[in-house]
């Protein structure tokens, strides 16, 4: 009798190990894509196209953004009230860049003085075409079932997955980049 109950629980723990093994495969084959649509901020930068500073701008305080972009045509305190804190603004020809207790929160570029500048030289600014950015991305491209003008590429940093993602924001008639941006 005690060896039956022995080898019932045993062959229970054993079914229990397997399913859960098989589940945890599944869901790991379907959180894949999202996995390579991630990117890396150590792969990129969004900077004036002209900049040579190495270090990537979304790791920026604010005093170290400046000297990278030079100083902004205005700046301003706003409240957000989701966040229910107060935003720097920072507004130059072409951007706009909020900090949020000295880090960057949001970075929009709406003209071709600033880009996105890829570790292998790639460059994708305003202006240019999204099949730039569906060469470089083809699985976030993909991932689009309805396409409504923006791609999304989640962003991580030393292995760790980010709340923030980079957007490129494009016209569906003409193909051509509207704005890029990061934010939470």
């Amino acid at each position: 009798m005690k060896i039956k109950l022995i080898l019932s629980a045993l062959l229970f723990i054993t079914v229990s190990i397997v399913f859960i093994a098989k589940s945890q495969r599944n869901e790991i084959i379907e959180n894949r894509t999202s996995i390579l649509s991630l990117l890396r901020i150590e792969q990129f930068d969004l900077k004036p196209l002209s900049s040579q500073y190495s270090k990537n701008s979304i790791l920026l305080d604010e005093r170290d953004f400046i000297t990278k972009f030079g100083n902004p045509i205005s700046i301003m305190n706003e409240f957000d009230e989701m966040l229910q804190s107060n935003l720097k603004h920072l507004k130059y020809n072409g951007a706009d860049v909020w900090f949020l207790n000295n880090e960057l929160f949001r970075i929009i570029f709406t003209n071709n003085n600033y880009c996105f500048a890829m570790s292998n030289d790639k460059v994708i600014k305003v202006g240019d075409s999204i099949d730039l950015v569906a060469e470089l991305f083809p699985v976030a491209w993909k991932d689009q079932e309805n396409p409504q003008g923006q791609v999304f590429l989640n962003l991580s940093y030393n292995n760790v997955e980010l709340d923030m993602s980079l957007n490129f924001e494009y016209d569906i008639n003409s193909k051509t980049i509207k704005s890029i941006s990061v934010s939470e």
